[in-house]
């Protein structure tokens, strides 16, 4: 079935008169009739009721109608996609991140993406989880690293990989003797978390994590950010949980990093962006992520 059918099929259902529909096809109206009845032969249903007066839709017209404009999209989506790859892409992307989150393996990558566009753009902003996410469903950014990102019908979303969850603890701490720890043992100890306004997902990760095993989430200290975390923790005010692949923030001299072994406690970092992007250049970025993150599978960015 040919694509232009399609196109010109839609263009009679939004204009419901053959005369403009064709002069805005730039065809004559007896080629679009034809064109028309011949879709009609090959979906062997009727799309349109014409009278000497009016144009109609038939209901299965309609259905027809939402599902070819969904076609056409696809294809004007994958022809842009093909126009970009073979002539090279002009533009701006905009990154969002969760700062030291994504560290130890966007350098390497933005020096690839660079390499093969040229003539793209990043711009990159910082931002806090909860205001991450919101920022690609909104499209105020059009891509994120970003963690603890639920399934949702918007989100086109990468996997980079799964982490362990650790607890950071001040060498002073009687948890720094153990090399493994799991969630029982945690209970009632002194937490140190990032504070709930701006980070209410990962509280409430952390949280349901404790329920889960019984064990009590006795936070005494909230943060706005890891650095503070890590300080206060540093100084045994607390211990301070964070993925494994934030360890490299923890300095060794005062501190000790302990994973915790239970298998619930995992994290997925994900590159996340908006199925309905409207800048053309996200979904370069993404697929050029997707083939690095396959390409450098197994290895530790930590």
């Amino acid at each position: 079935m040919d694509i232009e059918r399609f196109r010109e099929f839609r263009t009679l259902a939004e204009c419901l008169n053959y005369s403009k529909a064709a002069t805005t096809l730039f065809m004559t109206q007896p080629v679009l009739s034809r064109h028309i009845h011949d879709l009609e032969e090959q979906l062997s249903t009727k799309l349109l009721t014409r009278d000497t007066h009016r144009v109609e839709l038939t209901p299965v017209g309609k259905v027809f109608y939402e599902e070819s404009k969904k076609v056409l999209d696809a294809y004007d989506k994958a022809v842009e996609r093909v126009n970009q790859a073979s002539s090279g892409a002009i533009g701006n992307i905009r990154v969002g991140f969760l700062s030291a989150a994504v560290e130890p393996f966007l350098r390497d990558f933005v020096i690839k993406f660079t390499e093969e566009q040229p003539n793209v753009m990043l711009d990159y902003e910082s931002m806090e989880l909860d205001e991450l996410i919101e920022a690609v469903k909104t499209q105020s950014v059009d891509v994120g690293f970003a963690t603890h990102v639920r399934e949702d019908k918007n989100l086109d979303i990468i996997d980079i990989f799964t982490d362990r969850l650790c607890v950071a603890a001040s060498l002073s701490h009687p948890l720094s003797e153990k090399d493994e720890v799991e969630v029982p043992e945690l209970s009632g100890l002194p937490i140190i978390c990032l504070d709930r306004e701006n980070n209410l997902t990962t509280y409430r990760f952390n949280e349901r994590i404790f329920e889960r095993h019984g064990a009590e989430f006795n936070v005494v200290k909230f943060v706005p950010n890891i650095d503070t975390g890590l300080f206060f923790a540093s100084v045994n005010k607390g211990v301070f949980l964070l993925p494994e692949h934030l360890t490299h923030m923890v300095s060794e001299k005062s501190m000790k990093v302990i994973p915790i072994r239970n298998d619930d406690t995992r994290i997925r970092l994900n590159l996340i962006s908006h199925k309905n992007n409207l800048n053309p250049l996200a979904p370069v970025f993404c697929e050029s992520f997707a083939e690095f993150a396959k390409s450098n599978e197994g290895k530790t960015f930590h």
